[in-house]
């Protein structure tokens, strides 16, 4: 989860899979001092795209690899 900068005070306890958030102005105005505290930067401050899952490598004469590889 992610804990705006914000919304972050100096010795908040985060949970194992937090971040605390932050655009690169925030970091390099203050969040660059953080010690100790995972810091996820995005160019605007918002959460990063969510990964969509990878698609079928395919081959140019349209069979997937695996077909091809039979």
């Amino acid at each position: 989860m992610y804990i705006r900068y914000t919304n972050y005070k100096t010795g908040m306890q985060l949970g194992e899979n937090d971040s605390v958030l932050m655009s690169l102005r925030e970091f390099l105005g203050g969040g660059k001092d953080l010690e100790d505290v995972p810091v996820t930067i995005t160019p605007d401050g918002e959460p990063p795209a969510e990964e969509t899952e990878e698609e079928p490598d395919v081959s140019i004469d349209g069979d997937s690899e695996e077909e091809a590889a039979e």
